[in-house]
């Protein structure tokens, strides 16, 4: 997930791409697969491993979480802080 290397590409924010690596991970569902990704403040989540494609390295996300869209990064979606 993420990247092809050991070394990321310059930043991108993309339904595939993490900004300082992926964080954590956890299973959902019927086995799918969320990853946070807290330097684009997101959740990613994928489908189960079992639908993946041949190369794991260009897995695309389904949804995203605390963000509209997948190429958003805003903290708080742009609203400021919160409290």
């Amino acid at each position: 997930l993420g990247y092809s290397t050991a070394l990321p590409a310059p930043p991108v924010v993309s339904d595939s791409q993490f900004g300082d690596g992926p964080g954590a991970v956890f299973i959902y569902g019927n086995d799918g697969v969320g990853v946070s990704d807290t330097q684009n403040n997101r959740i990613l989540l994928f489908k189960p491993v079992s639908q993946w494609t041949t190369d794991r390295f260009t897995q695309h996300a389904v949804a995203v979480v605390g963000q509209p869209d997948f190429t958003s990064n805003l903290a708080n979606r742009g609203f400021g802080e919160t409290g």
